[in-house]
């Protein structure tokens, strides 16, 4: 590597978004910083999500009018969080939420647009919003980068990408669906073509980003920009020291071992344990049946377990160790997975059953509610995992399922049916045949679910909230926009897992990220972001983007915090 010894004042642990965004908050502040980071691929899980914020009472919102109070958003928060975190970190965020986002827009790219219609997830509890506390990355132009840091930059789920490399927002998926219909949807997706094509010449894919790649492309931009040190393939061996903040690092790299000295602090911001199977069976609620994350390869803990080792401590209050979320997995790859986020679960015609071929939740509900719902606290805990998400032939070539595409995309769905990942069967006897559920209580939750349709109720409540109806189809509309009968042959299956996108039990802090003891005390120079700190929320979820507006809000606190001490 060229050296066995480094020293800076701050060394930031880990490469996600949580680490660079401190880590450009600091430099700014005028305080010497360095970022290490275990793999080779900077982004972190953020690069792969859809980059999204939770934060209330934004400029954004404001200036469009949405209305929404501080004390909307504190009685919302209390009641879907509960007894579950520390409230005094809870008011932290909403008290500075606003002020991290205008920070980190003012000193760097990263601007931000206010999602209209985006429902927090709990619209039964007090203080729920249907918008406004939403925003959304603008896109980054990596060409602003270039080809060795977007090389460098985690790519995206393959599935969120067209033609291998072309990354697609809403809008452009619309447009793209819309292309044969209408001119300006056809001109809007030839543009994409060209653009897309002019890049491969000089790119290892496209150049326009969007999602969490747009939000990790304005972060190395930044980092790129303020000189700061990134040093990849460092993995975090131990910490030594304390005394006056002054600690000692050692890491181990591909050219052997170095040290570091951190002068003032140490950020733990290595993202968490999704990827530690130790750790991860810790939480579970159930270990009898496989769990898939949808987080990097580098989430296995490292920044948890040295900070506890350092005299930090992990919290056994919270409602789940795990963000959760159903994943399907390639039967021939099972590093190949696909998130249930959004997508599919929700439309119209869409269900999913259990080993006993019976219905056991609201498709139409969060990701989280669901994953969790694949727990049975019943009679049989093991019984939701693995479903199947089922739908007919009408519902598949209008929505989808899975990484089963919609519309006219007949030779990539014939392979994923080869490839046994998507079950198709000529009739609903011999789809529950090929799923291995019972027919009877199969074929009798088919018609308790399409006698619903016709009265446009549901009897898990699908489509009876708002959230549930702005991820349905609004064409149906008056009708219920969740709800459409199973009927037309084919049928189509897929089997959905448990899984998780991030862990929730970190180590514990003060509202000022700082590590704490078992005692309550600060331990100097230690702090504690983004997955790597107890999460703010208990392991509840609250609304999309409630991981990345905390992220990008107390990475700005750590980084104030820490500069007034330098």
């Amino acid at each position: 590597m060229g050296y066995a010894e480094l020293s800076t004042d701050v060394a930031v642990i880990g490469a996600g978004a949580a680490g660079l965004a401190c880590a450009v908050a600091l430099k700014s502040l005028g305080v010497d910083t360095a970022v290490f980071e275990k793999t080779s691929l900077i982004g972190g899980t953020t690069a792969a999500s859809g980059g999204s914020v939770w934060i209330p009472l934004t400029r954004q919102a404001l200036d469009a009018g949405m209305s929404d109070t501080s004390e909307a958003a504190a009685t919302y928060l209390d009641a879907v969080i509960g007894e579950w975190a520390d409230p005094s970190i809870r008011a932290a965020f909403l008290a500075k939420g606003p002020e991290a986002l205008a920070f980190f827009e003012q000193i760097s790219t990263l601007a931000f647009k206010v999602r209209r219609n985006s429902p927090d997830y709990h619209q039964e509890e007090p203080g729920a919003t249907d918008e406004g506390r939403v925003l959304d990355v603008n896109p980054f132009d990596a060409r602003l980068i270039g080809a060795a840091d977007l090389g460098r930059l985690r790519r995206p789920l393959p599935d969120h990408m067209w033609l291998g490399g072309m990354m697609l927002d809403r809008t452009d998926l619309l447009h793209l669906l819309s292309g044969h219909r209408s001119l300006k949807s056809a001109f809007h997706t030839l543009k994409l073509l060209l653009n897309y094509f002019r890049d491969r010449i000089h790119y290892p894919r496209g150049t326009r980003l969007v999602h969490g790649n747009a939000f990790m492309g304005h972060l190395i931009y930044s980092v790129r920009e303020l000189a700061i040190d990134l040093h990849l393939d460092h993995s975090l061996e131990s910490v030594t020291g304390g005394e006056g903040g002054v600690r000692r690092l050692q890491f181990a790299t591909p050219g052997g071992k170095i040290s570091v000295t951190a002068r003032q602090a140490i950020v733990f911001a290595s993202g968490g344990f999704s990827r530690n199977p130790q750790m991860v069976d810790q939480v579970r609620r159930s270990k009898n049946f496989e769990h898939y994350s949808m987080c990097s390869e580098g989430a296995t803990g490292d920044g948890i377990r040295l900070g506890v080792r350092a005299g930090g401590h992990c919290s056994e209050r919270y409602f789940s160790g795990l963000s959760m979320a159903p994943v399907s997995v390639m039967p021939d790859d099972p590093y190949h997975r696909f998130p249930h986020l959004v997508m599919d679960r929700q439309k119209p015609g869409v269900i999913a059953v259990n080993s006993a071929g019976c219905r056991f939740t609201n498709e139409a509900d969060s990701y989280h509610r669901f994953g969790l719902s694949m727990y049975d606290d019943n009679a049989d805990a093991d019984a939701n995992s693995p479903a199947w998400l089922i739908i007919d032939a009408k519902g598949l070539r209008r929505y989808g399922l899975g990484r089963a595409r919609p519309g006219p995309s007949f030779m990539f769905n014939h392979k994923l049916a080869r490839s046994g990942y998507l079950i198709k069967a000529s009739s609903l006897e011999i789809l529950a045949g090929k799923i291995g559920v019972p027919v009877e209580p199969f074929l009798d939750t088919i018609a308790t679910h399409n006698e619903g349709v016709t009265q446009g109720t549901d009897v898990f409540g699908k489509g009876s909230n708002s959230y549930n109806r702005a991820l349905g189809d609004p064409g149906l509309l008056p009708a219920n926009p969740c709800l459409a009968p199973i009927k037309q042959a084919p049928f189509f299956a897929i089997k959905i897992h448990s899984g998780d996108l991030g862990s929730a039990r970190g180590l514990v802090t003060d509202a000022q990220t700082r590590v704490l003891d078992v005692e309550g005390n600060p331990l100097e120079g230690l702090h504690a972001i983004g997955l790597d700190m107890q999460s703010m929320t208990g392991g509840t979820y609250p609304g999309p983007g409630i991981t990345l507006g905390p992220i990008l809000t107390f990475a700005y606190i750590a980084a104030r915090k820490i500069s007034r001490a330098v």
